[in-house]
């Protein structure tokens, strides 16, 4: 299976590719294992997996809750995020409305969230927030979480996280 893969990086060539380089901003598709290959060479670019459906013999390892589906009718949607170390996903809530679970199977992430409340104080531009968390400090993103009654939580293999549909969400890699 593949994955949608997005650059965060700034190389603009890879010597030891046939194939260009990709630029910060571009997509490229390319499966697991040529993502992790990639992710773990000496000056690897920064890519970030973006979400991408899980693919069946997995599914067929877990049952997802019901409370996860949008409707009763439907059955509740499962994807797969990917990225190294040092990486994050921007301050957001999903697009699509639906309630989250999210189960940490490898590797941990720290996820900082924000009740829907928050939506005018988090400069919200559609379901992405204009707020750069990735460019706080530390004690920047504590104070923030204090100031509006966010929460602050990591992530180990095994752990779950449930939050509601309309949740705010900032997601690093550790």
């Amino acid at each position: 299976f593949e994955a949608r893969l997005q650059s965060r990086g700034d190389r603009t060539e890879d010597p030891e590719e046939s194939r260009p380089a990709i630029q910060q901003g571009e997509v490229e598709w390319m499966n697991i294992g040529g993502y992790l290959k990639a992710s773990q060479e000496p000056g690897a670019i920064p890519l970030v997996c973006t979400e991408f459906e899980v693919p069946e013999a997995f599914r067929a390892l877990y049952e997802v809750p019901r409370i996860c589906a949008v409707r009763e009718i439907e059955d509740p949607t499962q994807f797969l995020f990917l990225a190294s170390a040092g990486r994050h996903a921007h301050l957001h809530y999903d697009g699509d409305q639906r309630h989250t679970l999210l189960c940490q199977v490898v590797g941990r992430k720290r996820v900082l969230l924000f009740e829907p409340r928050c939506s005018m104080m988090l400069s919200p531009m559609v379901n992405f927030s204009a707020i750069c968390l990735d460019r706080f400090t530390e004690e920047q993103k504590r104070g923030f979480v204090d100031l509006w009654g966010g929460y602050d939580v990591v992530l180990e293999p095994g752990d779950a996280l449930f939050f509601p549909m309309l949740m705010w969400h900032y997601v690093e890699y550790l």
